[in-house]
């Protein structure tokens, strides 16, 4: 999807700019001479609060336990593949519920949420390998997820790649790794139940 535009494309299709921007929850980007100069963003009510779950997104279950490193046998198979199929013991996602101090970080930075993709590719790819099971498709379940939530997408950099390969052995998820890493370069905090990351040094870990 294209996401700039010079001014004068953007005065002469400023409907349908807006409407993208309330569809999709998307930020555009108006350029004079190819230099950004504004952005054209959803409203960000002041009393936006991201602990308040969309009710179309309740209902989730996994298959074990959701902090549980992904294991080898858990990447995609072929379509002939039995296990591919197999279902185990699902729970009820969401069940242990963040701290005080996790809960408090996420108000007070209630604007500046962060996805990373690969949490996206992990829900994607639990769904596939039937361990996660969601009330709507995984592609639709994590854009209105982001939307509801205002998250802003973390893309994985060449930077962040290195570092979770270069990161201590600690952990074997390499979801997680990445994770890691991307919070030790851009020096935020992960919210994460997960018991094994915060054992990385000068890793911020809340929940």
């Amino acid at each position: 999807m294209k996401t700039s535009f010079n001014i004068y494309d953007a005065k002469a299709h400023f409907s349908d700019l807006i409407a993208t921007v309330e569809r999709s929850g998307i930020r555009l980007v108006i350029c004079r001479h190819g230099k950004p100069v504004a952005d054209l963003t959803p409203h960000r009510s002041h009393t936006h609060n991201p602990l308040i779950p969309d009710p179309a997104l309740a209902g989730a279950r996994f298959d074990g336990d959701p902090c549980a490193p992904l294991p080898s046998e858990d990447w995609p198979r072929s379509n002939d593949d039995p296990a591919r199929h197999s279902r185990g013991r699902l729970a009820r996602v969401g069940s242990r519920a963040a701290s005080k101090a996790a809960v408090c970080a996420i108000e007070r930075h209630s604007e500046a949420l962060h996805i990373s993709v690969v949490s996206a590719w992990e829900i994607a790819l639990l769904v596939k390998r039937g361990r996660l099971e969601l009330p709507l498709p995984p592609g639709e379940f994590i854009g209105r997820a982001i939307r509801h939530h205002r998250l802003v997408e973390l893309p994985v950099e060449r930077r962040v790649a290195e570092r979770a390969v270069a990161l201590p052995d600690i952990h074997n998820d390499p979801f997680d790794r990445i994770l890691a890493a991307e919070c030790l370069e851009r020096g935020g905090t992960l919210i994460s139940r997960d018991a094994t990351l915060p054992r990385y040094p000068h890793l911020r870990v809340l929940w």
